[in-house]
């Protein structure tokens, strides 16, 4: 059984800025990034001589992070997140896989690290699809150790460092039960259906839909995730339901979506309904600077690439027992009109974000 720990600790990159990363064939890293040693009054990533392993002094780890899709929001977060903590370490090197949404490709990628000598593996799956026996044959037999991120590896060998997925659903459902008007009218939009997305929703619906029964649901549909498919559904809706108190959605890209199409309808105005969302993500944080949404949840994706990270390098130094997978879990973070600054701030020194982007909206 997996040893979960509770991590509370935030590390904030605030001066690093890299390259953005574009997607590569199949077979081929998207991009490395040699670390650096980086020390902070919290914390310190040296590593002192009587917890390295006997023959590691002076080695350059070389780390192989596979994500989902950077043609997703979160992914190319997550991605660049990887990239930017690199430089935390003075003794790894980090190469980034983009697995374009496609499952075949995270198996082809991990198998390439494998052939390639990778000392070990960060992975974002593509999709919740079984990896045990490939994942166990990694870490058993070619005794690479492997850290999986935003998703459950659900076998007895990999770490983990998942998204708090009910935590997340609870928090902005606790945050809208306190703020929606009595017996208002909503619209919900989920994600894809799938594990994952059923915990996020159950924190959804104990928080809010079970602690309000004045609310009426007007709608709830799966929206996959997507932009676009929100959007649409969206502009459907409004034709259906033109009168509508608020919107609860499960993710930044299908909330920004509905915002785009309210906005194309514009018989709406956003002073007269409440969206409330989850990712954190930079055009989250934004719209709630704008006043379009009334918070959304932070997935954290730096601290996540972190934490990965800083766990892969403990096992190959000898500081983690890699025969004791861990699950660590990343606090979520409410963010509203408050303490979105703070939130912009991070992704602008995150390299997701342009310095200026609050600027070219006009807003302070």
């Amino acid at each position: 059984m997996k040893r979960i720990t509770k991590n509370v600790s935030l590390l904030l990159t605030v001066s690093l800025m890299l390259a953005g990363c574009s997607g590569q064939q199949a077979s081929e890293p998207a991009a490395t990034q040699k670390g650096q040693t980086v020390e902070t009054e919290t914390q310190t990533n040296a590593v002192t001589e009587s917890t390295a392993p006997e023959g590691t002094e002076g080695k350059t780890y070389r780390i192989a992070a596979i994500v989902k899709s950077q043609s997703e929001i979160w992914a190319t977060w997550l991605a660049q997140s990887f990239l930017n903590h690199a430089n935390d370490f003075d003794n790894i090197e980090v190469t980034l896989f983009d697995a374009q949404g496609d499952p075949t490709l995270t198996v082809q990628h991990v198998e390439t690290a494998v052939t390639n000598g990778y000392d070990a593996i960060c992975v974002q799956k593509a999709a919740v699809f079984d990896t045990s026996e490939l994942f166990t044959r990694v870490v058993r037999e070619e005794g690479i150790p492997i850290v999986a991120v935003n998703i459950l590896a659900e076998d007895d060998v990999s770490f983990e460092v998942p998204a708090p997925n009910y935590d997340l659903g609870r928090a902005m459902g606790e945050y809208a039960a306190e703020t929606l008007p009595q017996g208002a009218k909503i619209l919900i939009l989920r994600g894809n259906v799938n594990t994952m997305e059923t915990e996020r929703f159950q924190g959804l619906q104990e928080s809010l839909l079970d602690k309000r029964p004045d609310l009426k649901v007007l709608a709830c549909e799966h929206a996959d995730y997507k932009r676009e498919t929100a959007m649409a559904m969206m502009e459907d809706w409004l034709q259906i339901y033109p009168d509508f108190d608020g919107i609860v959605s499960l993710s930044d890209s299908m909330s920004t979506g509905a915002i785009e199409a309210i906005k194309g309808a514009g018989t709406i105005d956003f002073d007269d309904i409440q969206i409330y969302s989850i990712d954190g993500l930079a055009d989250g944080c934004l719209a709630v600077k704008q006043g379009q949404l009334e918070c959304t949840v932070l997935q954290n994706a730096d601290q996540m690439a972190y934490e990965a990270l800083k766990l892969a390098r403990d096992i190959l130094m000898g500081e983690v027992n890699g025969n004791e997978p861990t699950t660590i879990l990343v606090p979520t973070e409410l963010i509203t009109a408050d303490n979105v600054d703070e939130y912009i701030e991070q992704h602008i020194a995150n390299g997701v974000l342009e310095a200026d982007a609050v600027e070219k909206l006009g807003l302070e």
